[in-house]
């Protein structure tokens, strides 16, 4: 009786089950409730405010370093575009809106003197903004922009670690997220603001030594760095992180070996930035998810308000725990239901669809007839799409056969010899093979159709087509093109060699078909070769107009032979 329930009423008595449950369960912790719900307002208060400036010093961090407002500010003192210096007044506004934010909810006086130290030398990189955009309008390079509004960073990076040490105080009882964000900071400041990227793009205009010597002291304290921070209980997205970022400061390292080399030719700034650019997705996207991993670990950190709630919700766990015996009996009664007499029956069609999607049409399916249900529709509803992907499958296999087949010789066709010859040149240009195409016509056969009749000249074709087949390889193409000629196209043959030997192999054989259907009669085949080499490889049809060159004069020279195409025949 059970197993011709409708699913509908098996999920109506489930959900009265669940809801009878949930109402009981409700009116007996409303008491709890209430204490719960008084400490979360205090706390909820207190976290919105620490979660508030720690968010914002994420973001600072990210608008300030690698891919923030300095990079910005670079790529378009050197690139000049419209789109940079969108991008640069963009970052300088993001810059200014998360500075104000932060400083209205500021909880002391040094972190208030910090984030205004830091806007100075933002507000003084809007000025030279504005600087930049009229010098570009004369034509000014990017080196002699840079050299008359060059800005001391240092301020700002002074300001950033003492407003970073004072978020390290926020950090209760969480000694290793602190230390694990205080790497974090540190690897953030030595490839962002007055760090790698900084003097990587100020030598990149300027060409000094200095800035190099700069880079590259940056880069290996960012390598150890790195190192540091993979030895703390790190995840696998960390990691990963991690390797993207050594990984993208490897790549500017080399371009800076580059850049070294156009600047001792003396090529212009902008052209050595054009040369040197490098994919930094990798790094952005790194340094979001180490940002994002230390700020959800900071914002973990337990706090005596918290553990207070903790405790209050630890005692309705106990008092929810003196229904567990009914929420047992109800899970059994569930999963019971729903695995025996729905997810099982799914299951079993569902696997039966999928042999049946992956072309396995003799796929079975044990019906039960009994079963008025969805579930004995569903599998009545299989056997019926079963029998259509049979006629479905039997009439595609019959049409792929008549379009890409010989009728006669079962050979590929001219249609499916250009298909094959695009994925097969495909395959020459990426790996730099050389193929070999020979065209075959044969000799004498006009007059086995005259003298015999056609059914014997098509029985000689068949004949002639399996010792085709069997003298190439399964990634050889051989493809009847007309009446009685052919194309074998061979991929990577060993040698020139190999192919003669090949060749000559069939004009043997065929020499030697002398009797059909007890006629007998003189049939040969001749042959024209060519080779090519990838990765530029020519067109189907001018290797078969070449290969046919050769073909006619192994017609002209005495025919059932094999010429290769020589630069004076393909000159003709």
């Amino acid at each position: 009786m059970l197993g011709n329930l409708k699913l509908k009423t098996i999920i109506y008595v489930l959900a009265a089950l669940i809801v009878g449950f949930m109402l009981y369960s409700y009116l007996s912790s409303l008491k709890i409730q209430q204490n719960v719900e008084e400490l979360d307002g205090v706390w909820d208060s207190y976290q919105a405010n620490q979660n508030e400036k720690t968010r914002l010093r994420a973001e600072l961090i990210m608008q300030l370093g690698y891919n923030g407002l300095i990079h910005k500010y670079d790529n378009y003192i050197l690139r000049k575009t419209e789109q940079h210096r969108i991008e640069a007044w963009m970052s300088y506004g993001q810059v200014q809106n998360t500075l104000e934010k932060l400083i209205r909810i500021a909880s002391t006086h040094g972190e208030r003197s910090s984030l205004e130290d830091i806007q100075i030398v933002v507000i003084q990189i809007g000025n030279n903004l504005k600087y930049v955009e009229k010098q570009l309008a004369k034509g000014i390079s990017a080196t002699a922009i840079l050299r008359d509004i060059d800005i001391n960073f240092t301020r700002a990076t002074r300001a950033l670690d003492n407003l970073n040490q004072a978020f390290q105080i926020n950090y209760i009882n969480r000694e290793n997220a602190g230390q694990k964000d205080k790497v974090f900071v540190s690897i953030a400041a030595a490839f962002g603001l007055n760090g790698f990227i900084q003097a990587y793009k100020r030598y990149i205009i300027l060409g000094d030594q200095i800035e190099i010597d700069k880079a590259l002291a940056h880069a290996e304290n960012i390598k150890q760095l790195a190192e540091t921070y993979t030895r703390f209980d790190i995840t696998f997205g960390e990691k990963l992180a991690i390797e993207d970022i050594v990984e993208t400061l490897a790549m500017y390292q080399e371009m800076l070996n580059i850049a070294q080399t156009r600047h001792a030719t003396g090529v212009d700034s902008e052209v050595i930035d054009y040369a040197v650019r490098v994919d930094d997705s990798l790094a952005v996207r790194g340094f979001e998810i180490l940002e994002a991993v230390n700020v959800e670990q900071i914002l973990n950190s337990a706090s005596s308000v918290h553990d207070s709630i903790m405790n209050l919700r630890q005692q309705q766990v106990d008092y929810m725990n003196q229904h567990a015996s009914f929420l047992l009996l109800l899970l059994i009664l569930i999963t019971y239901i729903t695995v025996h007499y729905v997810i099982r029956p799914i299951e079993k069609i569902s696997s039966a669809f999928f042999e049946l999607s992956h072309g396995n049409i003799d796929v079975e399916l044990e019906r039960d007839e009994s079963k008025d249900n969805e579930i004995g529709i569903m599998e009545e509803a299989f056997e019926l799409f079963r029998d259509h992907e049979i006629r479905r499958q039997n009439a595609e296999e019959e049409l792929r056969k008549l379009a890409t087949t010989d009728h006669l010789t079962g050979l590929v066709n001219r249609n499916e010899l250009e298909k094959r010859f695009i994925d097969l040149s495909n395959i020459i240009s990426r790996s730099s093979e050389s193929l070999a195409i020979m065209m075959l016509d044969l000799d004498n056969f006009k007059l086995v159709n005259d003298n015999f009749g056609h059914h014997v000249g098509d029985e000689l074709l068949i004949d002639i087509s399996k010792i085709m087949m069997s003298e190439t390889r399964k990634t050889d193409i051989v493809a009847r093109i007309g009446g009685d000629e052919f194309a074998i196209i061979l991929y990577a043959p060993k040698s020139k060699n190999d192919v003669e030997l090949l060749a000559q192999r069939i004009i043997d054989k065929i020499s030697r078909l002398h009797h059909v259907r007890e006629n007998t009669f003189d049939v040969g085949v001749s042959i024209g070769l060519m080779f090519e080499k990838g990765p530029d490889i020519s067109s189907l049809k001018s290797l078969m107009a070449r290969a046919d060159k050769a073909l006619y004069q192994a017609k002209r020279s005495g025919k059932n032979r094999v010429i290769e195409l020589n630069p004076e025949l393909a000159n003709r």
